[in-house]
């Protein structure tokens, strides 16, 4: 029997593809983020780092990643990736294989507090929610940290 597959996103401000097929993570964002100021706001530099987790041969052909505000329902970004083709061969010790994208959010508005939510839809099975990132305001700090 199949384990469940796992999802798993680290939120940062920027993703750097590095020589030698490595990624580095900028400003990894370890928490609630707290927007200096009162709403609305414009979110200019938000990326997430997504790994989907998949037993043995278990690893979706394809499989779609989105990026939304809870609140407000609203679709930040959504795209496809080639699960079998960017993933590890296997060896006689692999037990598991990993799925892994990163990208750079589109520049989003917030007209108050929300949660951003990541989610791997692989094209055989059922959605796993991957992270999410509470955003909220903290006013009397104008001009303090303004925010990503």
């Amino acid at each position: 029997m199949l384990d469940p597959r796992v999802a798993l996103a680290v939120f940062c401000e920027d993703i750097r593809p590095e020589l030698g097929d490595k990624h580095s993570f900028m400003g990894v964002l370890t928490g609630p983020l707290v927007m200096r100021g009162t709403p609305p706001a414009l979110m200019t530099r938000l990326a997430v780092a997504v790994w989907l987790i998949c037993d043995l041969g278990d690893l979706p052909t394809r499989c779609a990643v989105s990026v939304h505000l809870a609140g407000t329902g609203a679709e930040l970004t959504r795209y496809d990736v080639k699960g079998a083709a960017s993933a590890a061969m296997p060896d006689d010790a692999t037990r598991k294989q990993i799925l892994f994208s990163a990208c750079q959010v589109p520049p989003f508005d917030l007209k108050g507090p929300d949660t951003v939510e990541v989610w791997t839809h692989p094209d055989d099975g059922e959605a796993v929610r991957a992270g999410r990132l509470s955003i909220r305001f903290e006013s009397g700090m104008d001009g303090v940290g303004a925010g990503l």
